[in-house]
């Protein structure tokens, strides 16, 4: 039943994906919600609800394939507990209360306004519009499946970067979920981290799946004079007049002890190492994080960022465990 449909509707998916992917399409979008005033709004509503009359019968074959198709992804429950289960859901409650053009104009006017609406849409499409992937996340027994190579290969092509789909399946997998890191604001750098180190398990390249360029492991400087730099930065940073001396440390991992003591947390803590041993950030489609907390709401939005550096600074030696995270401000 599931190839039926992808096959039958793959292509549907994909006109709708390439039409939200063009980048006109979505300026325009953003434009009208967000730069009418109520005399324009006024105006606006009178245009259309009169062309949504004039193709009421096309809005409604639409809003009941979109049903059609929501209720199949929420039947395999491989978006369960996402943002983008949320959406569906609210879809489906306005659905019931739509009932002619002019309750279609009031609810939807509402729902247009979700938060990240536009790109949440998009990747569905992206997903749906491929059926390998279409078949993918229909696939109510994906979830079941014992971890190994393939199954890690088949969840990051259906994710193609869509990093809390990636959780959402590859986690799990993971035995150990107690976030190690202790704040709840660093939960999803725990489990997006733990997730590249399951990767690499199975003998794959994380980064390198997930399409991110990383820069190299400098070659041209010892351990001492990577230390000395990073104290050397922190003074000049800081302020400091040198009465505070730093205490002797011998590696990456015990600098970041150090800053600990100090007070910083963990994403300043890796960011500053970050920045003074490779410079530049990674680079690809690295979205970002879900908040989980009230508290340090722009700085959880790096959380999966702040993970593929914590990734590659163990990769490379500079950090031998994340033990030294443990209780961290």
């Amino acid at each position: 039943m599931t190839n039926t449909f992808c096959n039958e509707n793959y292509l549907f998916f994909e006109k709708n994906y390439n039409l939200m992917n063009d980048k006109n399409t979505e300026i325009n979008f953003y434009r009208i919600i967000y730069s009418l005033d109520e005399q324009k709004y006024i105006i606006l509503d009178e245009i259309l609800l009169n062309k949504i009359k004039d193709n009421w019968k096309g809005i409604e074959k639409y809003m009941n394939m979109i049903e059609k198709v929501i209720k199949k992804l929420k039947l395999a429950q491989n978006l369960e507990g996402l943002q983008v289960e949320k959406l569906m859901d609210d879809f489906l409650s306005i659905k019931i209360l739509i009932e002619n053009p002019e309750t279609f104009l009031k609810y939807m006017k509402i729902f247009v306004y979700r938060k990240n609406l536009y790109n949440e849409i998009k990747e569905l499409l992206l997903i749906l519009s491929n059926k390998y992937t279409c078949e993918l996340i229909l696939n109510k027994n994906l979830k079941k499946e014992k971890c190994s190579k393939k199954y890690i290969e088949k969840v990051i092509k259906l994710a193609n970067g869509n990093y809390d789909i990636l959780i959402k399946l590859i986690y799990p997998k993971i035995f150990k979920l107690k976030n190690e890191f202790q704040k709840k604001e660093y939960e999803n750098i725990y489990k997006f981290f733990t997730c590249l180190k399951l990767i690499e398990k199975y003998n794959l390249n994380p980064l390198k799946s997930l399409n991110i360029n990383i820069p190299n492991k400098p070659t041209n400087k010892t351990i001492n004079r990577i230390l000395d730099e990073l104290e050397l930065q922190y003074i000049i940073d800081s302020n400091n007049d040198f009465d505070d001396k730093l205490e002797k440390v011998n590696s990456v991992s015990e600098y970041i002890s150090v800053m600990k003591k100090r007070g910083h947390t963990l994403w300043y803590i890796i960011n500053y190492i970050w920045k003074n041993i490779y410079g530049k950030d990674p680079q690809g489609n690295i979205y970002n994080s879900n908040v989980i907390s009230s508290n340090n709401i722009e700085l959880q939005k790096m959380n999966y960022l702040i993970a593929i550096k914590l990734y590659k600074l163990c990769d490379d030696g500079f950090i031998s465990s994340t033990n030294i995270f443990h209780n961290t401000l």
